[in-house]
């Protein structure tokens, strides 16, 4: 189970491979913060509760019935942020122990699952508090009933279970500037009523030159707290295990700052094994290499420096430990000296959908994969596939599709590189570039330059139609930077629309649409924008006025298809939190708001959708997280959203979209967190999964490189980066995935990861100066080999495409291993993985 970056519960039940969203008592919409596992709580399934606390209090839920409820008895109203929570291990008859946004500590008992407050310290400065329990807590023991708190520097300890509290006296500076020393995590060790030793993890920040300080303190024996490590980054997560398969207990540590990140360079997860008095992380920094951009965080912002380190279940056999931060989730089976990183994520997860007629008649169904790249199901002859020429951009963020696609073929998509256009082979070239397929609008500024800032959110013209030169060939997007940028010829060129008609500076858009009205000829206007606190803006030529403010982040807008002035300037806003759905007016006295919640409740909203023809039939479909595709009719007699097919996608419903022949097959498409799916709309309907083949780019979270016999690596058993070749410095024939390509140049370099697959194909070149290589699928705990195949990529002449493949016998996890042979001065380009079902 994980806390994912929009702080959502993911519940994961195969190592990373595949998660869910957990939905019950109004968690799927909760802001959640920490984790915790009490194994004692009082559970339906009687194996205890996963604690779960954010912005609204606190969730427990039970991993043996999947149940959820809210646990908030006890929490004061005013004071329901808790930031950290601990537990105390199997056997024992301690409380959960919780520290709130506000500096105050609850405990609570774990029959009753009530809180009772405990101790109050002080407001919480800058997120830095923590709170923990003694292990092996004995009520009957005097001496066993020990817990820890901080906040805002200052540490206070009870020995009688939170009954009453004393200042620790060596931690008695109230911090009160970033400079000051703040307590960022504890952990006692968990052999605690033995040897009496906490360790305190601190950290403080030089305001004026930015540089990062931490220090590691503990009091082994229970006697005076010593320094026992500085380091140039805070302390912000640590844990004593219990004695592992080598039969030591070790302590770890994980700073604020990433391993290789910055300026924190050649530090890892550190480790003890004499009870805090020395540390090291045995060159495991080198795991972290391989990370592709860390520290870009792409969830919420308030949680990106939040981290933990969590043991496994099986710990005293396995040595399995996890570490996990918002941008990947990282293991180790061998008690924290080596790190692979595991997926946050499903590779399948798809994030936007749009409908269209193909060029010959086909039913198309477009979606933005994230880890496939552009993705296409040809309903008409039942084929889905990622768009050919190996997608250029892995990571989709969003996508459109040329309105009048049968005529100019023409699907934008925005992502993690870039902003991509892909012309349909079977039409007319309309692209700015002369290309089919693949290809990147040159969106020129005023100055010649290409400037494109990281795409994230699109939008495109009604009247869009890439055949009509002279006609309307605009398209908008928003940037990384929530920056607003046009392109009105179809991507050759564009300008960026930064100001409002007094003459601010707009910034932070998150959303847009563009109306029927919307003239690229004439007015340029009836194009809506919304900030992402909610105010929402209106495009008047080059300059936006703002028009309302609805006080919620808002998710998406859609534009309905009876848009009209003056009679019905209508849009629709879907929002984060209630009322999630409200219906616009754009009155020239005002924005009028109709709100569209009525029976829905606890929803967590990503996307949604109009019918085609919403002046006869004024239905809207919403897409969420943990109730699946919801329905409205704003015609029927009872007005009620109902829910849509008779499950809930498990792993979430990104976007929603309505089939382009929608009135004679009456079908529903839904991009979720495990693929593009279909259904009939209606409630006892059945989704099915189109996605049946996916990519892993060789940038995928789980994909790990070893290099055991590169000169320069003298720890051969730690993963290893391999160089790499960008797009740019390929010919223009060698498409290929993403914007690059790792190349193995030693003999017995390798590449490992989990996956389910029944089949696989390895993405290469072949051409001359080629090596060899092997494919295995590989039992991941016996390490027995399933099935292996060795195949030469030497051949004559220029680089090409090349695909290794092989079935996979097994139907469970497996491991697959690439292994490359080569003789001197022989290379393999390793593109990524194709996997099929």
């Amino acid at each position: 189970m994980i806390i994912s970056s929009d702080q959502r519960l993911r519940i994961s039940w195969d190592d990373g491979l595949t998660w869910s969203t957990k939905d019950g008592a109004g968690i799927g919409f909760a802001h959640l913060w920490t984790l915790s596992f009490h194994p004692e709580a009082a559970s339906t399934g009687g194996e205890g509760l996963f604690l779960a606390g954010g912005h609204e209090g606190v969730w427990g839920y039970d991993p043996v019935t999947g149940s959820v409820q809210q646990l908030n008895t006890g929490l004061p109203t005013d004071d329901t942020w808790v930031m950290d929570l601990d537990s105390p291990l199997a056997g024992s008859d301690g409380p959960a122990i919780a520290i709130t946004e506000a500096g105050n500590v609850y405990t609570m008992d774990p029959t009753t699952l009530t809180w009772s407050a405990s101790l109050s310290i002080g407001g919480s400065y800058m997120h830095r508090v923590a709170v923990v329990v003694q292990p092996h807590f004995d009520s009957t023991s005097v001496t066993n009933q020990n817990m820890f708190a901080a906040a805002e520097g200052l540490l206070w300890q009870s020995i009688d279970g939170g009954a009453t509290w004393l200042g620790v006296a060596q931690f008695n500076a109230r911090s009160t500037s970033p400079s000051d020393w703040s307590i960022s995590a504890l952990a006692m060790s968990e052999d605690y009523s033995t040897d009496r030793t906490l360790a305190v993890g601190r950290i403080r920040i030089n305001t004026q030159s930015s540089l990062e300080f931490g220090e590691i303190w503990s009091n082994q024996a229970g006697g005076t707290f010593a320094l026992r490590h500085a380091l140039n980054s805070g302390v912000h997560s640590l844990l004593c295990t219990p004695p592992g398969p080598s039969g030591v207990r070790t302590w770890l540590a994980a700073a604020r700052s990433f391993p290789n990140f910055r300026t924190f360079q050649d530090t890892g997860i550190l480790l003890s094994v004499d009870g805090t008095a020395t540390w090291n992380d045995h060159g495991n920094s080198q795991d972290f290499l391989l990370e592709d951009d860390p520290g870009m965080v792409t969830g919420n912002a308030e949680m990106g420096h939040e981290q933990e380190l969590f043991l496994m279940p099986d710990y005293a056999n396995e040595g399995e430990v996890w570490y996990v931060r918002v941008e990947g989730i990282f293991c180790s089976t061998d008690q924290g000296e080596r790190w692979l990183q595991l997926e946050p994520i499903n590779d399948r997860r798809c994030r936007g959908v749009n409908t269209t007629w193909g060029p010959n008649g086909e039913k198309y169904v477009f979606t933005a994969g994230y880890g496939m790249g552009g993705v296409r199901y040809d309903r008409s002859n039942d084929i889905v596939t990622p768009l050919p020429g190996r997608s250029p951009m892995v990571f989709g963020r969003d996508m459109v599709v040329s309105p009048n696609y049968a005529q100019d073929g023409i699907a934008l998509f925005t992502g993690n590189f870039d902003l991509w256009g892909w012309q349909d082979p079977n039409t007319p070239v309309t692209t700015p570039t002369g290309k089919k397929r693949w290809h990147q609008p040159p969106v020129l500024n005023q100055a010649g330059e290409r400037n494109i800032d990281l795409p994230r959110y699109i939008a495109i013209s009604p009247h869009f139609n890439g055949r009509h030169i002279n006609g309307d060939r605009t398209f908008f997007w928003i940037t990384w930077s929530r920056d607003i940028r046009r392109s009105e010829d179809g991507g050759a060129t564009s300008k960026t629309l930064r100001h409002r008609t007094n003459g601010e500076r707009v910034a932070d858009m998150t959303s847009m649409a563009v109306a029927p009205s919307y003239d690229a000829l004439g007015t340029r206007t009836d194009v809506f924008a919304a900030y992402r606190h909610g105010e929402l803006f209106k495009l008047v030529n080059d300059l936006w006025t703002r028009i309302a403010n609805l006080d919620q982040v808002v998710m998406k807008m859609e534009i309905p298809s009876d848009w009209s002035r003056p009679a019905n300037p209508c849009i629709f806003i879907l929002l984060r939190d209630a009322p999630y759905l409200v219906r616009a007016y754009d009155a020239p006295g005002g924005l009028i708001i109709d709100n569209q919640q009525r029976n829905l409740v606890n929803a967590a909203p990503n996307g949604f959708t109009l019918h085609p023809d919403f002046a006869n039939h004024p239905i809207v479909w919403i897409a969420t997280d943990n109730l699946g595709i919801m329905r409205l009719d704003m015609s029927a007699p009872a007005n009620q959203w109902t829910q849509v097919g008779a499950s809930v996608i498990p792993t979430g419903h990104d976007d929603v979209a309505v089939s382009v022949d929608f009135e004679n097959d009456n079908l529903l498409y839904t991009a979720t967190g495990f693929g593009l799916f279909e259904a009939t709309d209606s409630p006892n309907s059945t989704w099915t999964n189109l996605t049946t083949t996916w990519l892993r780019d060789n940038t995928w979270d789980s994909i790990s490189t070893f290099s055991p016999n590169h000169p320069a690596n003298s720890l051969p058993s730690h993963a290893w980066p391999w160089p790499k070749i960008l797009r740019s410095s390929l010919s223009s024939d060698q498409t290929m995935l993403g914007d690059e390509v790792l190349v193995s140049e030693y003999d017995g370099d390798c590449v490992h990861t989990l996956v389910y697959a029944s089949n696989v194909e390895l993405l290469t070149f072949k051409g001359a100066g080629m090596g060899s290589v092997t494919l295995s699928w590989v039992e991941p705990d016996s390490r027995v080999v399933l099935a292996t195949t060795t195949a030469s990529l030497a051949a004559p002449g220029q680089r090409r495409l090349a695909q290794v493949s092989l079935a996979n016998p097994s139907s469970e996890p497996t491991t697959l291993l690439m292994e490359t042979h080569l003789n001197s001065g022989e290379k393999v380009y390793f593109d990524g993985f194709r996997f099929m079902d």
